[in-house]
C-alpha cells in the first residue's frame, strides 16, 4: 500500500469516525485496536492490515468495501 492510499484510508477512516461522533477511545475499546494505533492509520503513518481495516469500518457500521469506496481506492 502507498502513502497515497494509507493517508486516504485514513482521511475516510477519520471523517467517518468524527462524523459518527464516535471518539477514538470508543472505537479502540469496541475492536481491540489501540488508540495509538488508530491515530497513525488515521494520519497514514502507519500501514493497516485488511484484517484491522475490517474490524475498524464493522464498528462503524460500514463494509470493507464501503470505506475504500469513500477512500477512493
Amino acid at each position: 500500500m502507498t502513502r497515497l492510499e494509507r493517508e486516504k484510508i485514513g482521511d475516510a477512516l477519520r471523517h467517518e469516525r468524527v462524523a459518527q461522533d464516535v471518539e477514538t477511545d470508543l472505537l479502540a475499546e469496541t475492536t481491540g485496536v489501540s488508540t495509538k494505533h488508530i491515530h497513525n492509520i488515521e494520519t497514514g503513518s502507519n500501514g493497516v492490515s485488511l484484517n484491522t481495516l475490517k474490524r475498524l469500518a464493522y464498528a462503524l457500521g460500514l463494509h470493507l468495501h464501503e470505506l475504500l469506496k469513500r477512500a477512493d481506492i
